[in-house]
């Protein structure tokens, strides 16, 4: 037999042990759940961890999408922009050496009317000069012939002679009176025309000199105005080639 004691004291050793087993049970358990809710937190953090990596990545996806495209379009840009300046420095060239052209044109134009109307100035005052040589020539012929005339009368016979002779000397005087005062006329008459004639002259060559006059006026009026439209289009050049360096 087993004293009451003793099994008192096995009996409480057993409870005090099946306590302790609980209780490690109980810790047990709770390591287990503690274990199962730290992996459960560290899966939640890494689920987050995960999805805010996706947003962010998605995000900066998209924003380099829309750099890419911002860029590629500005490089198209940039392309068109120089393809441009390239033509207009192409056009200008080509403007420059037309305008170069046609200013050289213009120049042998105007140089050619400017002389043109320098030989025509020189002309008509030739012909002034000619015309009025040749009506001094014909004043000079005027006075010979008159001088000629006066001898002629200075010539005549004195009245003392005989009445026949006085007669024939009255005709002769008569006659050459008549010569005379038809001489005269005729002279009058020439010295008529040759007024009417150097008036005509001196007409002429006074609207050849208007003329002249108004040649130079024209080829100073277009000698302004190729200068005006030359600086003109100057102008216009150098501002499109300012504004290409600038570009």
């Amino acid at each position: 037999m087993v004293p009451l004691k003793s099994r008192a004291f096995a009996i409480q050793e057993e409870k005090n042990n099946r306590r302790k087993l609980r209780i490690l049970q109980v810790r047990q358990q709770e390591r287990a759940i503690a274990s199962r809710v730290r992996e459960n937190v560290e899966n939640h953090k890494k689920q987050e961890i995960q999805s805010i990596a996706e947003k962010l990545h998605e995000e900066f996806a998209l924003q380099n999408d829309v750099e890419i495209s911002k860029s590629k379009e500005k490089y198209s840009k940039g392309l068109s922009e120089v393809g441009k300046a390239q033509n207009l420095a192409k056009d200008y060239v080509m403007e420059h050496a037309l305008y170069q052209v046609n200013q050289i044109k213009n120049k042998r134009v105007a140089d050619q009317r400017y002389n043109a109307a320098i030989q025509h100035m020189h002309t008509v005052e030739e012909m002034k000069q000619q015309k009025e040589q040749e009506n001094k020539d014909r004043r000079i012929k005027v006075a010979v012939k008159e001088k000629l005339r006066s001898k002629q009368v200075a010539m005549l016979p004195s009245p003392s002679v005989s009445q026949d002779t006085e007669n024939s000397v009255t005709t002769t005087v008569q006659t050459t009176v008549r010569s005379c005062d038809t001489f005269c006329a005729t002279m009058n008459e020439e010295e008529g025309d040759n007024a009417r004639e150097a008036a005509r002259d001196e007409e002429e060559t006074q609207e050849k000199l208007e003329q002249g006059k108004l040649c130079m006026q024209t080829v100073q009026q277009e000698r302004a105005q190729l200068r005006y439209l030359s600086a003109i289009k100057r102008s216009k050049l150098n501002r499109d080639y300012n504004h290409l360096e600038k570009e």
